[in-house]
């Protein structure tokens, strides 16, 4: 049970845009800082869930990769580190490695799902997550302002001229057009 809700959890966490930044370091471009997302924090109460399952005999391993992608992230990681030297803000590539090594821990705890019942909670919860993003964004664009769900994350719809007329952007709770549409 505990298992199911906190992998239910994190599929409605992804596009909730609730954070806090450490490090920050005011630049144009890069990582600026360190985010600590509810995504993030979902991600790391995984880790330590999978660390008893594991304790406890509940599962076999603590990690299992699917080698193929676990080469690629590790190749990413390890290709990336000579630049360094070119860096002309080192601080800048050391927060954009850090910000991969948390993607990565998130890839893996999808690799680690292993069972099919939390692979369907988890795209249960972004389905959901789909819906909700979906509505939010038609609101905000018919009402060309936010709806008050400030504490998900929403900002307001970005106003853009976009050749010679201009548009709002929804953002949903992504908090930006961008980020709305990748999702």
């Amino acid at each position: 049970l505990v298992s199911t809700v906190v992998v239910g959890l994190l599929g409605l966490s992804v596009p909730i845009n609730l954070r806090v930044q450490l490090l920050v370091e005011n630049h144009v471009g890069g990582a600026p800082s360190i985010t600590v997302t509810l995504t993030l924090l979902l991600v790391v109460l995984f880790w330590f869930v999978w660390l008893h399952r594991r304790l406890t005999g509940g599962i076999d391993r603590l990690v299992q990769v699917h080698r193929p992608i676990t080469l690629a992230l590790l190749a990413l990681l390890l290709l990336v580190l000579p630049s360094y030297g070119n860096a002309l803000y080192p601080k800048l590539f050391v927060l954009e490695w850090i910000r991969l090594v948390l993607l990565g821990a998130g890839l893996m705890a999808m690799m680690n799902l292993r069972d099919e019942r939390l692979v369907r909670v988890f795209c249960l919860a972004l389905s959901v997550q789909c819906v909700f993003q979906t509505a939010v964004a038609v609101a905000q664009y018919g009402l060309k302002r936010e709806l008050g769900l400030g504490l998900l994350g929403e900002e307001a719809p970005v106003f853009q001229n976009i050749g010679i007329v201009g548009a709002y952007r929804a953002t949903g709770t992504l908090g930006h057009p961008n980020a709305l549409s990748y999702f």
